[in-house]
């Protein structure tokens, strides 16, 4: 009998949380909660647990954020009204995996842009705004599995210690021959999740002097993973959107010479201008941390002015 009525218990309560929208406040931070993440952290005891806590979003809303911020900080108020204006930027963040997307003030109900299995649209932020974009599972995992044999490789040839930064600074900086050109490589060595299928990489074109260079490989597999985002996300259906620009993002693009120069090259011949943000001369590249803090910043100036939630 106890059993019965624990189980009735049970059943009455809600197994479904609450949605609420971005922003909104759901609670403050208990102290026994904080004491447990804080701990180990050099910000323990600097936040109090009088914090209000609010209905976040994932790393890619702020990756996301990161990028356009700086650009149009306008555009990703909650409290903006009218259709924004992001001027014909696009981006490719290029991390572990990599994304290619842009933001949108218009409702993801364009047959042009959202018939591709490729292009998925998320929530942002702003109830008014949204993100198209097509993810691809392979990206710097995929590197970051080619390099250390590449660098073995080099070792073993030569019997002497090569680093593999020193290889890729190699290809870095040698251009590719326009008479011998370099083999096609479809390096996806992970199922997409709109493939639907086990096909794996492919090559293409592969000739004695491609087999002698590590650097036309290296080069050919970067321009591959690149390819393989259009390839998700055509440039027609960018186009249609009204995009003329990339910008160029992530941990992935920002250590790599020859991934950088193989997206710029890529999206030249798409006739899409590349851009890399700067700061001061400085290379300053979008990270999930900088798009959080930007947003929590953005929070803390609408509650001063009023417009928000306190």
């Amino acid at each position: 009998m106890l059993t019965a009525l624990r189980l009735l218990a049970c059943r009455r309560a809600p197994r479904l949380p609450d949605i609420a929208p971005v922003g909104h406040v759901v609670g403050c931070l208990s102290p026994t909660l904080l004491t447990s993440l804080a701990s180990g952290h050099a910000w323990a005891g600097r936040l109090p647990s009088s914090c209000r806590v609010r209905v976040p979003l994932g790393d890619l809303q702020c990756v996301v954020y990161s990028v356009y911020a700086p650009l149009q900080p306008s555009t990703l108020s909650s409290t903006s009204t009218g259709p924004a204006d992001f001027d014909g930027r696009a981006f490719l963040n290029f991390g572990t995996s990599a994304q290619l997307g842009f933001l949108t003030s218009e409702p993801p109900q364009q047959p042009s842009v959202r018939d591709h299995a490729g292009i998925d649209c998320f929530p942002f932020f702003s109830p008014d705004r949204y993100v198209l974009l097509a993810a691809s599972l392979n990206g710097g995992n995929v590197l970051a599995e080619f390099r250390p044999n590449s660098g073995r490789l080099a070792r073993a040839a030569n019997r002497t210690a090569v680093s593999v930064r020193d290889c890729l600074a190699a290809v870095a900086t040698k251009p590719a021959s326009a008479s011998d050109p370099d083999p096609l490589i479809s390096p996806t060595l992970l199922d997409e999740r709109c493939g639907g299928g086990t096909q794996g990489g492919s090559v293409l074109g592969l000739r004695m002097s491609s087999c002698r260079s590590l650097g036309r490989l290296y080069r050919s597999v970067c321009l591959g993973l690149i390819n393989n985002l259009l390839s998700l996300c055509p440039p027609a259906a960018l186009r249609q959107a009204g995009i003329d620009r990339i910008i160029l993002a992530g941990s992935a693009l920002r250590r790599n010479a020859v991934l950088r120069r193989a997206a710029a090259l890529r999206f030249d011949e798409c006739q899409f201008q590349s851009i890399v943000l700067e700061d001061g001369g400085a290379r300053q590249q979008p990270a999930v941390a900088d798009g959080a803090a930007g947003l929590a910043a953005q929070f803390l100036d609408w509650v001063a002015a009023g417009r928000g939630e306190s």
